[in-house]
């Protein structure tokens, strides 16, 4: 048993070092081999949905990426992929729904902010989004792309003048972001 996990560690985190120079194949074979040895790790149910995520295997990504939060439920990285995925089936509110339980398992990750308010954006629900984002800027208060996202919000509600204020504070937060640029300019 203790060599069956030590090899599927070892299987995991070449893995790991496959995805990320973009050798999905081999990556899927490794963790496959991983998961086949010692399938109880989370981590590497995991990963195997961001391989498959990135193959674009929607289902069998769906399905790693709930094996992934069976095993590690307070994890905040598969909530947040799963809401990719919904995301990338077009399914909104469900993509909301992990990305607030990425956001609740994980408050201090900016993306996982972002996402979900990006996701209130998506759904029309400006003012949560706002909300949102107003109650988490002490936290990210040095964090352009929070400024910039409440511009963009401003700026789709009709309300350049606030927008306006966003924007500059994204750019003083050091954004150089071509879009809060352009954005800018036109209000």
């Amino acid at each position: 048993q203790r060599m069956a996990i030590v090899k599927a560690a070892l299987a995991a985190q070449q893995a790991k070092q496959q995805f990320e120079v973009g050798q999905l194949d081999a990556a899927i074979t490794t963790i496959n081999a991983a998961i086949a040895r010692y399938g109880k790790n989370g981590d590497y149910h995991l990963l195997r949905g961001r391989i498959l995520l990135e193959q674009h295997r929607l289902d069998a990504a769906f399905q790693s990426l709930e094996s992934a939060i069976e095993h590690i439920p307070h994890l905040a990285e598969p909530y947040y992929f799963l809401g990719v995925l919904h995301q990338r089936w077009g399914e909104d509110s469900k993509a909301l729904e992990a990305y607030e339980l990425a956001m609740k398992n994980d408050p201090h990750h900016p993306q996982y902010l972002l996402a979900t308010a990006e996701s209130h954006v998506a759904l029309h629900q400006l003012d949560d989004a706002i909300q949102l984002l107003m109650e988490a800027k002490q936290e990210f208060q040095h964090h352009p792309s929070v400024s910039s996202l409440l511009g963009q919000i401003y700026l789709s509600k009709g309300e350049p003048e606030v927008a306006t204020i966003w924007f500059e504070d994204s750019r003083m937060l050091g954004s150089n972001s071509v879009e809060a640029l352009t954005s800018l300019t036109a209000t």
